[in-house]
């Protein structure tokens, strides 16, 4: 039976939302025969998706010229479940990712009928729930006997090679060098190119001869890693707290930049701490950081931004004392001659710099 009363000719009838495992445990399940690590990623993406996504489902309140979006909180939803990326040659690498199919209806309790959905705001908050299923996913993995760690390309298992995982990242590869060739950068620009570059899956190997195949591009050290992976002889390192996790995110990202979002200081925080620090934890400790005065919130046209206190206190002395020391100087040099081994922009720069009369003097651009 048809669930919401209007069925409009172009109506949307879902979305799908898709979630993946991380490389290297996509490797140990379809390689290894690890299925305890697909079991913990059903499980991880199952579970966020009912205990976090569906409290956020909405739908349109339109009745007596009401404008606004009521939360409903439950969903329709079907996974639909992969383990292989498309392929690429011929041959497919380990992919496990499910998608999450929302059907385009939520029952609103208050008029008693279903509705069309609303998931733009649960579409914004996309990275905050893919932040939270890694650290629900790093904690099953954990109680499996498995190590969590951050590597090069994300989080992933500790023990499984980076070069492993470079052999089955063939697709995204791929991506990234016709990217590059193309001068492309951004995540828009680099999903066209995969559809055009998609291969039908029908051209992958049988599973028997693919396993074979994958088998083979393995050495024998990189072999005898795995093992030791799917065998679970990998130590852990320490276990690393909350305020930890903090200043250690605290002190990497404001060596960088002088302005960081709050998503990035919560991500980076839950990577460092994967599986001992939950965003909720996360977030705990930047309101801490805040009361503190370690860092403070300041308002822009990108939205809330965190800048470091001690950042803020020596850029406005250096300010002021720049200010105070404008005009205040005899110049360097009264007849400065240009070098013949400079470029007139060079040059530019040197007589600036010694005809001045300001204490301080600041250049920016190539050297």
């Amino acid at each position: 039976k048809r669930l919401t009363v209007r069925d409009k000719k172009n109506r949307r009838p879902g979305y799908d939302a898709t979630l993946s495992a991380w490389k290297s445990t996509s490797i140990m399940n379809n390689v290894y025969g690890c299925t305890d690590i697909r079991d913990a990623f059903w499980k991880a993406g199952d579970e966020m998706m009912i205990q976090e996504a569906e409290p956020e489902m909405r739908t349109r309140v339109r009745i007596d010229g009401a404008d606004y979006d009521r939360i409903t909180g439950n969903a329709i939803i079907a996974a639909y479940r992969h383990s292989n990326s498309r392929p690429v040659e011929g041959r497919s690498d380990p992919h496990d990712h499910t998608h999450y199919y929302y059907l385009n209806a939520t029952f609103d309790a208050i008029e008693n009928r279903y509705k069309a959905a609303q998931l733009g705001d649960l579409k914004a908050k996309a990275p905050e729930l893919e932040l939270e299923f890694d650290y629900r996913y790093a904690r099953e993995l954990m109680d499996l006997g498995y190590v969590p760690m951050m590597g090069k390309t994300g989080v992933q298992l500790k023990g499984v090679p980076q070069s492993v995982i470079d052999k089955f990242s063939r697709s995204s590869k791929r991506i990234e060098a016709k990217a590059a060739e193309q001068g492309i950068t951004d995540g828009i620009g680099k999903h066209k190119i995969g559809d055009k570059l998609r291969e039908s899956k029908k051209s992958d190997l049988p599973q028997e001869k693919l396993l074979a195949e994958r088998l083979s591009r393995l050495t024998d050290s990189e072999r005898a890693a795995l093992e030791k992976v799917k065998n679970k002889e990998i130590e852990p390192g320490p276990a690393i707290s909350p305020r930890e996790a903090r200043d250690f995110a605290i002190d990497h990202l404001f060596q960088r930049r002088d302005d960081i979002t709050e998503r990035k200081l919560r991500k980076t925080m839950v990577h460092y701490g994967i599986g001992y620090v939950s965003p909720k934890q996360a977030s705990v400790e930047i309101a801490d950081a805040m009361k503190e005065g370690v860092i403070r919130s300041i308002d822009t046209d990108k939205g809330r931004v965190f800048v470091k206190s001690s950042t803020l206190k020596d850029q406005g002395k250096m300010t002021r004392l720049s200010r105070e020391g404008i005009g205040k100087y005899e110049p360097l040099a009264y007849a400065h001659r240009d070098n013949a081994e400079l470029s007139r922009e060079q040059n530019a720069v040197a007589r600036s710099i010694v005809d001045s009369r300001d204490k301080y003097m600041g250049f920016r651009g190539p050297a």
